[in-house]
């Protein structure tokens, strides 16, 4: 539904999974859903709601035996806190991120975090280290057929090209 732009449909059908998630006391699946609910809600402006509800359950997730989970609501309150132009506290939670996921596991949420990682670092002035991790999340999700996070990379990478001056 986000992909193809809509955006009430997928608050809608988010909500209900949450919901419905948060009822059965399933902790795995609704911290992963809340995180896709928490970036519906980004998409529609509603960055302090989206952070409100992920940071109230992140203590829980963090106890969690799959760091999966967590790390996916760690990028989701990221990715709202640059949102809000707070790059000290997106960059915590990005510290965070990295201290859970290894190399060699969750190869799509460490290129998602590597991406995060980008903007923010095209976001504080740094568009030469922006450009070099955005590179690589562009050639590994292509390695990986992850294409759909392949073109998002490629689409920042290009914007901080500009930033660099180098427009081809």
């Amino acid at each position: 539904l986000l992909a193809e732009g809509k955006l009430r449909e997928a608050h809608e059908l988010a909500t209900k999974v949450v919901h419905a998630l948060e009822v059965a006391r399933v902790a795995g699946p609704f911290w992963q859903a809340l995180a896709v609910w928490s970036d519906v809600q980004r998409l529609q402006g509603r960055y302090s709601e989206a952070l409100v509800q992920v940071r109230q359950h992140l203590p829980d997730a963090s106890a969690s035996q799959d760091p999966g989970p967590y790390v996916e609501l760690l990028l989701a309150a990221a990715r709202s806190e640059v949102e809000l132009g707070r790059l000290g506290m997106a960059q915590e939670l990005m510290d965070e991120v990295w201290a859970r996921v290894q190399t060699g596991q969750h190869l799509l949420l460490r290129l998602e975090a590597q991406l995060l990682e980008g903007r923010i670092k095209l976001a504080s002035g740094q568009p030469h280290e922006a450009a070099y991790s955005l590179q690589q999340v562009v050639e590994r999700a292509r390695a990986a057929e992850l294409v759909p996070l392949a073109e998002r990379a490629k689409g920042l990478l290009a914007e901080t090209l500009c930033a660099l001056g180098d427009v081809e």
